[in-house]
């Protein structure tokens, strides 16, 4: 049974890391159509990325927020996750305009089967690395 904070945001890590990892490499769509929706100007589509977006920084707040361990071991990389959502989040946020044409002129490295399955692939890694650690500390 997971009796702190602290064990539940690396179990939820853990799963939902592997689980989106091994559905991306299963299905490729998946990281085209969050490209594909980040860089859409349709006002439908840029209301949605904006509602993830802010879910996603509220994500990385909770984590930094429950789990800010800086000691090397496998937990920093939890830790590392949660700041590098807030801080992704926050300049996709405030600086979107900025970002966009960046994001657009790197639209063919982004969709390259090379990049899926890197994406892929590191997802999964992090995800039963997170998964490992949390089993290695609760036992």
């Amino acid at each position: 049974m997971i009796t702190d904070h602290y064990s539940l945001v690396e179990l939820v890590l853990g799963i939902g890391f592997t689980l989106w990892g091994v559905s991306s490499l299963f299905n490729k769509n998946i990281l085209k159509s969050h490209i594909h929706l980040f860089l859409s100007d349709e006002e439908t589509h840029e209301t949605i990325s904006y509602l993830v977006t802010t879910m996603f920084l509220i994500l990385g707040a909770i984590i930094i927020s429950v789990h800010n361990d800086w000691y090397v071991g496998l937990s920093l990389i939890t830790t590392i996750i949660g700041w590098a959502l807030v801080i992704k989040c926050f300049l996709w946020l405030s600086f979107r305009k900025f970002l966009k044409p960046t994001v657009k002129n790197m639209k063919n490295i982004l969709l390259s089967k090379w990049m899926h399955l890197g994406y892929s692939s590191a997802l999964v890694i992090l995800g039963l690395a997170t998964l490992w650690n949390h089993v290695y500390l609760s036992v």
